[in-house]
């Protein structure tokens, strides 16, 4: 209770006006290197995790990348059902690697994903939103049907209007353009 579905044909629009355009070829390239990098390391055999699904985040994912641009790659994993049964509470629920290629990998379990979700967690529904996708077993589609339940954009909305704030106080490198374009990425 509490959240408003703010999803329209209106924002559909807006989705695909604010897309970046990027070419066909680049993506491809980009896919493939991610996914021989991810694989190379062997995140998922070293960590014993399985990861559901892996985004670009960042200035590649929404057109703002610059020639020295990292790579962003963020998702979600989810480890042996042995490890949600310990009664631990300081057990690790995110990995953080810094790859060759100048790649930044942060990915969360799933109940600390989830959890963010409930509470309007920003980069998290930036992470939903992406229009690069590594990796995907469906969950996806799944999070954002969930996401239409339980997000309150009136917080999402506060997160933005104070990094905005916070911007303009220290006369921060971005634009005001940019920081509204991530506010509407993260809404939808």
């Amino acid at each position: 209770g509490g959240a408003i579905n703010v999803r329209s044909e209106l924002e559909d629009k807006l989705i695909v006006a604010l897309m970046p355009v990027i070419p066909q070829n680049e993506l491809q390239n980009a896919k493939m290197k991610i996914t021989m990098i991810l694989s190379d390391y062997e995140i998922e055999k070293r960590e014993n995790i399985k990861i559901l699904h892996c985004i670009e985040s960042g200035s590649r994912a929404w057109g703002f990348a610059s020639p020295d641009s990292d790579y962003d790659v963020r998702g979600v994993f989810v480890k042996p059902l042995d490890w949600y049964l310990q009664l631990k509470s300081d057990v690790p629920d995110t990995i953080v690697e810094e790859l060759p290629g100048d790649i930044d990998v942060s990915l969360w379990d799933l109940r600390k994903a989830l959890l963010q979700m409930a509470k309007s967690n920003a980069s998290f529904l930036e992470w939903l939103g992406s229009p690069i996708i590594y990796r995907d077993c469906g969950i996806i589609v799944a999070l954002n049907e969930l996401k239409a339940d339980c997000v309150n954009p009136a917080h999402v909305a506060f997160h933005y209007a104070s990094m905005f704030r916070k911007a303009m106080e220290k006369r921060h490198s971005q634009t005001p353009f940019r920081l509204t374009v991530w506010a509407g990425i993260a809404l939808m």
